[in-house]
């Protein structure tokens, strides 16, 4: 058996997301209070309560997501779970890090904290994102033919592609579908363009906030969205996040590599069970791993 342990990106978070693992593992309480001292803000309380509807706020989103899905990790290491590689859809890819023995939790938390300010900082109201189902990622790359402003930005699953960019030249796009009966095309609420050219001005700031945080060769193979394949070189790492604002998240790419070196069984370490749900639609072969929260 081979695992892989893999972790859900931005659009996951609930209120009262992690309580199942904090019931049992009262030790998450202090991971909670390590964020609190380095975030100056009450962590269990946004996470618990959304007393000020912030959970949905991308610059809150992301360091709370990324706490919990550290207090997965340390719950599983716990139980004696031992897992052999790590993947994360897009803010995933931090937890997966840590995970991974990339970087300590606060340097982690750090940086996820610089890239949801970052990116909670980009709102124009001209660009957005789509979700396609129904037809291919190549048959959608055919369809965009003719568009100047909208880029593939995550290949989630064969039948399900994510476009960002151009709001208007979206809407063209899901129109185009609709008239060939291919393919739907289904707005998603985000603030910006995420994984395309228009978040560039956000990667080139973010550069500075990877250059100060340390990292450490990996402990295991992890796969960056932006590569699809294992690495554990630190600075390929950190490369690789750096190009992942603006690159594509090849999650199903990611999954077909995973077969091919072996994985057996996979693991959702965070709240929901989207990964999960990408997972079964990616491969046949690479099975949940049940265990028991």
């Amino acid at each position: 058996m081979k695992i892989a342990l893999v972790f859900p990106g931005q659009g996951s978070q609930v209120k009262g997301m992690g309580k199942d693992i904090l019931d049992k593992y009262p030790k998450g309480y202090e991971i909670i209070g390590e964020a609190n001292c380095c975030l100056n803000y009450d962590m269990e309380k946004l996470i618990m309560e959304d007393p000020d509807n912030q959970l949905n706020s991308t610059q809150f989103t992301q360091p709370a997501l990324y706490t919990v899905c550290a207090i997965y990790t340390n719950y599983l290491k716990e139980k004696g779970v031992n897992w052999h590689v790590t993947a994360g859809h897009s803010l995933g890819e931090y937890a997966a890090l840590y995970a991974a023995g990339a970087f300590s939790f606060i340097d982690g938390l750090k940086l996820v904290a610089k890239r949801g300010e970052l990116m909670g900082g980009v709102n124009d109201p001209a660009v957005g994102m789509g979700a396609v189902v129904g037809i291919t990622g190549d048959e959608v790359s055919k369809a965009m033919a003719g568009f100047d402003n909208i880029y593939i930005a995550n290949l989630n699953a064969p039948e399900q592609t994510v476009v960002s960019g151009n709001k208007e030249e979206i809407a063209q796009l899901g129109g185009k579908l609709k008239e060939a009966g291919k393919g739907r095309l289904i707005p998603l609420r985000v603030s910006g363009a995420f994984h395309s050219p228009f978040m560039k001005p956000v990667e080139e700031e973010f550069i500075k906030a990877i250059e100060a945080c340390p990292f450490s060769d990996t402990a295991m193979d992890i796969y960056p969205n932006v590569k699809a394949a294992p690495v554990r070189d630190r600075e390929i790492i950190k490369q690789c996040l750096i190009e992942q604002i603006t690159g594509q998240v090849k999650w199903t790419a990611t999954v077909s590599r995973m077969e091919k070196d072996g994985i057996t069984h996979h693991f959702e370490a965070g709240p929901g069970k989207v990964l999960a749900g990408l997972m079964g639609k990616c491969s046949d072969t690479i099975t949940p791993l049940e265990i028991e929260i």
